[in-house]
């Protein structure tokens, strides 16, 4: 993993991990942070491996990233346990790491959520484009060569209208494209395969945490109806729903000031769980 830690806090907030979806990297929070956030946490942004700066090694998976995450949280000096906050693969990553390792997490954020990914989900009702599609095209990436075209595609096709009206920086949308070619040809099918093929949901139940599920109501890879589920499947969590009118998948790109907004908010209640004041 490639990981960037600012410089530990007091300890008297609580320190967050942030976890990146697929194609991206750390950076993919890089508009989010500076609402609030990381003037008063202790930031701990993660790359996953195959991914961005990482190492191009190894396993890429949900379940060996949930793994590496955990080893993360083993390793570092936190007087408190951490809130996950996780973006699409990210927030499965997220998942799987509050279930397996309770201890260490005080709380999630998952912003455009999923308990699973399900294969048979139409992306694109035009020409009936399925989930399990995306995972055979960039199978066919090792051998034939990244198609860059339909990366920046799924990329920026729907963060253009909001770079065009200033909402998002055109310089951000450049890092966006040059993250994402950074990263691993296998990396690419391998773990969109992983978020078809893994499927913890029933691990879910375990999780008694709060938890912030944060959508985009165009959000059209992971919709309503997943929305709906996860928070069926985290029955003995504390589930908090804020859905941003108008955004679409990457809302952490397009609408930055109320993610940040939604986290301060959720952050202070995390806060006063864990040291009542």
């Amino acid at each position: 993993m490639d990981v960037s830690d600012s410089a530990p806090n007091d300890g008297s907030s609580t320190p967050l991990v942030f976890l990146h979806g697929w194609l991206d990297s750390r950076h993919t929070w890089d508009l989010v942070l500076p609402h609030h956030i990381s003037s008063h946490h202790r930031i701990i942004s993660v790359t996953f491996r195959g991914w961005g700066d990482a190492s191009h090694d190894g396993t890429y998976s949900i379940d060996a990233y949930a793994t590496d995450v955990i080893g993360l949280l083993e390793s570092l000096s936190l007087s408190v346990p951490a809130v996950l906050v996780g973006h699409s693969m990210g927030t499965l990553v997220a998942t799987a790491v509050a279930a397996r390792a309770p201890d260490r997490v005080a709380g999630l954020i998952l912003v455009g959520a999923a308990a699973t990914m399900r294969p048979e989900h139409v992306l694109d009702p035009s020409d009936g484009t399925t989930c399990a599609d995306i995972a055979t095209m960039c199978h066919g990436w090792v051998t034939d060569g990244v198609d860059e075209d339909v990366l920046k595609s799924f990329q920026l096709d729907e963060l253009t209208p909001f770079v065009k009206d200033g909402s998002t920086p055109q310089t951000f949308a450049d890092q966006v494209m040059i993250e994402t070619l950074k990263a691993d040809a296998r990396a690419y099918g391998e773990c969109w395969q992983s978020m078809l093929d893994e499927n913890h949901t029933t691990e879910l139940a375990t999780i008694n945490t709060k938890v912030l599920i944060l959508w985009g109501s165009n959000d059209v890879i992971f919709v309503e109806e997943d929305q709906i589920a996860l928070q069926a499947a985290l029955c003995n969590a504390d589930v908090w729903r804020v859905t941003v009118d108008g955004a679409s998948h990457g809302v952490l790109w397009t609408h930055a000031p109320k993610v940040a907004a939604a986290m301060v908010d959720f952050l202070a209640a995390v806060t006063d769980r864990i040291d009542p004041k």
